[in-house]
């Protein structure tokens, strides 16, 4: 017998399988927000300790500047008075950098590793957020995270 098309228990068994399927990845798909957040905290941090690392192997200053405006932030070192850039990093959407508990958003590690001084920084994301703590004597770098992101 020539038959054309599908039978209703193939097309059921179809939607089954789907739906089974979407039962079994729809979690990650609803922390993936989650997993970005905790990406670009780690990559902070990671740069933040990278720097302070580098201004004791160098013996130089290494200075971190933040961009609240342009979701970005990058690491220097000046060199006759003139910024050498080493690293730029641009944080993506849907996680924002948000604050930073110091008036002017610089910093930096002496030669020692000390910080000039303690700071918080804080990324944002819809659900959540992540606080980079530095702090002021040691200079180790700390994250937290929080409930309460940008809704």
């Amino acid at each position: 017998m020539n038959r054309k098309g599908f039978t209703l228990l193939e097309a059921l068994l179809v939607l089954v399988v789907l739906a089974l399927i979407l039962v079994l990845t729809g979690p990650s798909w609803r922390s993936f927000n989650h997993r970005q957040l905790e990406c670009w905290a780690r990559h902070l941090a990671s740069d933040l300790r990278w720097s302070q690392l580098r201004a004791i192997c160098e013996d130089c200053n290494q200075y971190i500047e933040f961009d609240i405006d342009d979701n970005s932030y990058f690491v220097y070192e000046l060199v006759d008075d003139e910024k050498k850039i080493i690293r730029r990093r641009q944080v993506e959407p849907p996680v924002e950098l948000k604050g930073i508990n110091i008036s002017i958003p610089l910093f930096h590690f002496t030669p020692s590793g000390a910080p000039s001084r303690g700071s918080t920084i804080t990324l944002l994301d819809p659900s959540r957020q992540a606080k980079i703590i530095i702090a002021v004597a040691t200079g180790r770098v700390r994250i937290e995270y929080q409930k309460g992101g940008l809704d």
